[in-house]
């Protein structure tokens, strides 16, 4: 029988109590449910829901899962600089130096073409030593002074090369270090200049030594220079006058070849130099089939730590784990589990269904033959952390395996973040997975598993902390491996059903189509006994595609080309279709520059209707939408706005007011639109006849 208490909410969970005594031989299964929402409220309630067991329903699901599960890697491939004419910039370069003789011989060369450069060093406290000497601390404060300094200033270029010759951290000392010099020093850069309301175009280029393996031929990699060059992919997507871009390169590299790149390179995000030869990023999709076999496996009593172990994603892969072999796992997670003690009360008395499945999860760990220990514990504080692992040694001998699944989600634009919360997220993923690696380096692991995000390749405006983390995992990985010690990181998409992207309510399609737990599972079974290093596992949106930061593969091109055909035709339809109606003035009369706000307000926010009186927050904006409603009033008011602004002027009203203050005369046009030519123009598109801008004047 069904009870239907109260209409479906939009996230809820269900609890299954079997009724039957769970004969693995019976044919059927019966069971009472219960559905609830959030706040634990009975929504449904089912008696007796009964299941026939369905032949081969394992092997049929492993099929499914194959077909529909895609692998990729990024590669590198070479390709020339253009150097066409040098487009003169006046105005000062200032540079942050290292102490080496390129980056000596970088700002001489600028100093023959008459630049006035500021060279910037890093020290103790801040100090001015003279009009174009300076040295900051690392902290925030220290690198507002410095900016303030050239607020009415034209800054050409900013050259951050504090990289240039990154060395390995091997003590907490030197990746402290790396780390103020590295992605620290970018984050307290943009803020500078972000709160000095800097509006025009400033051209930052970061250097370093060796953050990607391009050639494999690299015998080091610095994934603390990864990490400040996956932050700068969000500066860019952020605040485009910002124009954030990265040179990746070797002890080879000629300072010329710096030179041409920071003078030519504009149109590139990321570049590498290798042994004198200039590569870019491609991603190439990746048979999985192709790839040799390692020799890897879960030992029978066999040792295996789990970070974010109690989470959703860590539990999946403890039940993994403890499916494979009769194991010890170590769950390790920075919230407090309850005591074991406490589990019958709270699966019998407890409304946390959340909690009720964790709870159900470990024990479908133990009755599959693992001893499960579960430790409160933050990865990224070396003493608690310390602790954990001298308990297991003491307790087991070696560790054999881990999972380092622990992160905490980004959110919000860097102007809006403070460094704590900035730091929050960097930690649990490179202080976290520093110290794993350190405190296990005398247990010669059969594998050390690193989860990191789709986002460390196309970043994602307000998660340039979750960016920088992820990037970081990534050359880890290879930089671990290099060094004899096998090292797996999986770049993931959203997962559908569970994790951050549920909890955070960002669980749906993006760049990679959000993943089935079934099809996550399925997907780390096919690559976890291969002998690779990093991956992309899920499947590309075409709807996407064109949003690509990096260059995409022949075969990926052709694949998508049909599709982005289609939703080019859907877009300009829906384009030449917006009527925007608006209120909030008692005369209703709206001048032309709240029309043209409110059309862009509109579209940004996918609405019809626009009080002017309204905040772009009340109205459904987020930090997202911020950026993108700060291009598109780009185009319209060009160099009068800054992303501040929004918030400053958060209503039409109030922005219109202010733009008013601009001397700005807008003049209405009359446009026109014939129907019966669209299927005409969207042929010619499809055809590659015309661009979508020759589209905008078409139409």
């Amino acid at each position: 029988s069904i009870e239907v208490y109260s209409q479906i909410t939009k996230e809820c969970y269900s609890y299954l109590r079997r009724k039957d005594r769970g004969d693995a031989n019976a044919e059927v299964a019966t069971f009472d449910i219960v559905v609830v929402d959030n706040s634990g409220k009975v929504l449904i309630e089912v008696t007796d829901y009964t299941i026939k067991k369905v032949r081969n329903a394992h092997q049929k699901s492993e099929k499914m899962a194959k077909k529909t599960e895609s692998f990729y890697q990024l590669g590198w491939i070479k390709k020339g600089l253009k150097q066409g004419e040098e487009v003169s910039k006046k105005g000062i370069i200032l540079v942050f130096k290292s102490e080496d003789d390129k980056s000596s011989s970088l700002i001489r060369e600028f100093k023959k073409q008459g630049r006035r450069i500021i060279e910037v060093s890093i020290g103790e406290e801040y100090k001015k030593i003279d009009e174009n000497t300076y040295i900051v601390a690392s902290n925030e404060r220290s690198y507002m002074k410095l900016i303030t300094n050239f607020h009415e200033e034209k800054i050409s270029y900013i050259l951050h090369l504090l990289n240039f010759n990154m060395h390995d951290s091997e003590t907490i000392e030197q990746f402290n270090r790396g780390k103020l010099t590295g992605v620290m020093s970018l984050y307290y850069l943009t803020r500078a200049l972000l709160f000095n309301r800097f509006r025009q175009k400033v051209d930052i280029v970061l250097v370093g030594n060796q953050a990607n393996e391009v050639t494999k031929r690299e015998t080091i990699i610095n994934p603390q220079v990864a990490a400040l060059f996956g932050l700068a992919k969000v500066v860019r997507q952020e605040y485009p006058k910002l124009q954030c871009r990265s040179i990746d390169i070797d002890s080879n590299t000629e300072v010329e070849d710096i030179l041409c790149e920071v003078v030519y390179g504009e149109e590139c995000n990321l570049v590498a130099y290798r042994e004198g030869e200039r590569y870019v990023e491609e991603l190439q999709k990746l048979d999985i089939e192709n790839v040799s076999k390692r020799d890897v496996k879960i030992r029978s009593n066999g040792v295996y730590v789990i970070t974010g172990g109690t989470g959703d994603i860590g539990l999946e892969f403890g039940k993994y784990i403890a499916g494979k072999n009769k194991v010890h796992l170590a769950l390790l997670n920075r919230s407090k589990f309850p005591e074991r003690q406490n589990w019958k009360e709270i699966l019998e008395h407890n409304e946390d269904i959340k909690l009720i499945r964790k709870i159900q999860s470990i024990q479908e760990m133990e009755s599959s033959g693992a001893e499960v220990s579960c430790y409160s514990v933050d990865v990224s504080d070396e003493n608690t952390l310390k602790d954990v692992f001298e308990e297991l040694h003491q307790k087991y001998g070696k560790i054999n395996g881990i999972i380092h699944s622990a992160g905490v989600a980004g959110d919000g634009l860097l102007i809006t973040k403070d460094e704590n919360v900035f730091q929050s997220v960097l930690r649990p993923k490179m202080d976290g997975t520093w110290m794993l690696d350190h405190f296990t380096k005398q247990d010669d692991l059969d594998f050390f598993i690193l989860f990191s995000s789709i986002s460390s390749l196309f970043g994602g405006v307000g998660q340039g902390d979750y960016t920088a983390a992820n990037t970081y995992l990534d050359a880890y990985a290879v930089y671990r491996s290099k060094k004899g010690r096998p090292t797996l990181c999986i770049n993931w998409p959203a997962w559908k059903d569970i994790g951050m992207a549920v909890d955070y309510g960002v669980n749906q399609d993006g760049v990679f189509k959000a993943i089935s737990t079934e099809d996550a599972i399925q997907g780390f079974e096919n690559i976890f006994y291969k002998d690779i290093c990093n991956i992309f596992i899920g499947k590309l949106n075409q709807e996407y595609i064109e949003e690509f930061p990096v260059k995409i593969s022949e075969e990926l091109q052709i694949i998508t080309k049909k599709s982005n055909a289609k939703d080019n035709r859907k877009d300009i339809k829906q384009k030449n279709n917006n009527i925007i109606t608006l209120s909030g003035n008692h005369n209703n009369q709206y001048n032309d520059i709240e029309q043209k706000i409110a059309t862009i307000w509109a579209r940004v926010l996918g609405v019809s209707s626009i009080d002017v009186h309204a905040s772009f927050y009340r109205l459904g904006g987020n930090s997202v939408l911020a950026v993108s409603l700060y291009r598109e009033l780009e185009k319209e008011f060009t160099k009068m706005l800054d992303i501040t602004d929004i918030y400053s002027y958060p209503t039409i009203s109030q922005m219109s007011e202010y733009l008013k203050t601009k001397n700005i005369n807008i003049v209405q046009e009359e446009t026109s639109y014939d129907e019966s030519n669209l299927d005409m123009i969207l042929e010619k598109l499809a055809n590659g006849e015309i661009t979508e801008e020759q589209i905008d004047y078409l139409v």
